[in-house]
Parts: C-alpha cells; structure tokens; sequence
C-alpha cells in the first residue's frame, strides 16, 4: 500500500467536523498516540517491560492515521509529505546523519539561505563553513534567530 491509498483508506474513518476541530482532533490525537509509543519503549527500557512489537506496530499505526488524518483536514498529500521530508534530510544530511550537521543548521529567509540558527544565536553561512572547519557553536557571533516561520493561522 502506497501512502495515497493509506490516506484515501484511512479519510473513511474520519468524523464530520469543522475544520478547526478536525485540526485540533488531529494534533491532539497524533500527541497522544506518539505519547503511548514513547509510555511503551520507555517500560521497556527503564521498567524491564517485554518490548510488545504487535503492540508497538498497533501504536504506531494510529501516529500514522492521525498524520494522515491532519494531512486529509489541511488538503495535503502524505505522500507529498513523505517525499519532502526525504528531500529535506538528504539535503541536511547529504552523505547521512552528522552529529555536527544536527546542531548548527542553514535557515532559509525569504527564499534565500540566510543564516545559521542555533539557540539564541545565529550565523551567516559564512561562519558555517567556518564551524564545519573547527569552530565551535559557541564561537559564533551572537545574532538573533527568527521566532516564527509563517503568518498562516487556523
């Protein structure tokens, strides 16, 4: 199954709601869900719980169906979604996961890469390279970051 179908199947179990409650239902209920895959391994890791895979595959299936539930409320693909999120982490992460890739990022500021955003901080893409080379977070020049990313509201 193909993620446009999971979503087209799982739309069926949808309720009939306003959008902003569809929303709302949405986030809330892939909070909760992701909340009982964390309760799950973290018995298992720290309360010597059996690890239940059925289980854990059960959980984590309900995380998808609220994903794709918020994505249907919004109109969005989540296979759109999926191929973006691919697209994001190869370019954040060209040759895999970097420790130090993680903590010190590009941001983007009208379409342009603006910066490095990190805390507080943030940097040119200049300082990056200069980071990526020996410099540490903390020896970057102390700019602010963007608070926000959007004007869209519900």
């Amino acid at each position: 199954m193909n993620f446009d179908d999971y979503q087209l199947a799982a739309s069926r179990t949808m309720r009939k709601l306003s959008r902003h409650d569809s929303l709302a239902n949405g986030g809330l209920g892939l909070a909760g869900e992701a909340g009982e895959v964390a309760d799950d391994i973290k018995k298992h890791l720290f309360q010597g719980h059996d690890l239940d895979l059925d289980a854990l595959a059960k959980e984590l299936g309900d995380v998808l169906w609220y994903a794709a539930a918020t994505a249907t409320t919004l109109g969005l693909s989540l296979a759109d979604i999926a191929a973006g999120n691919v697209a994001k982490l190869e370019a954040r992460f060209p040759d895999g996961f970097e420790v130090r890739r993680s903590r010190v990022r590009l941001v983007e500021e009208d379409g342009l890469i603006g910066g490095i955003c990190h805390g507080s901080q943030t940097a040119t893409a200049q300082d990056a390279v200069g980071w990526y080379n020996g410099t540490t977070v903390d020896d970057l020049p102390e700019r602010e970051c963007p608070q926000t990313y959007g004007t869209d509201t519900l």
